[in-house]
């Protein structure tokens, strides 16, 4: 974050706030859930989730270099 303007600051944070309130909000939704099939397409869902954010974290990074 060291060659960013205020803005892109700003917009990252933002970013990573979104990012951690859909994990949040998978989280809780596969903890109410008692049917099991549809607890599993929840945490792939998640896992998703997880795997698209570390791919974009990974680019970021490699942007750096």
């Amino acid at each position: 974050m060291a060659g960013m303007t205020e803005e892109q600051k700003e917009q990252h944070m933002r970013s990573m706030q979104e990012h951690m309130l859909k994990m949040h909000e998978l989280s809780n939704q596969i903890v109410a859930e008692k049917d099991a099939t549809k607890k599993e397409e929840l945490k792939k869902q998640q896992l998703d989730l997880m795997k698209a954010h570390h791919a974009s974290m990974m680019g970021r990074h490699q942007q750096m270099q």
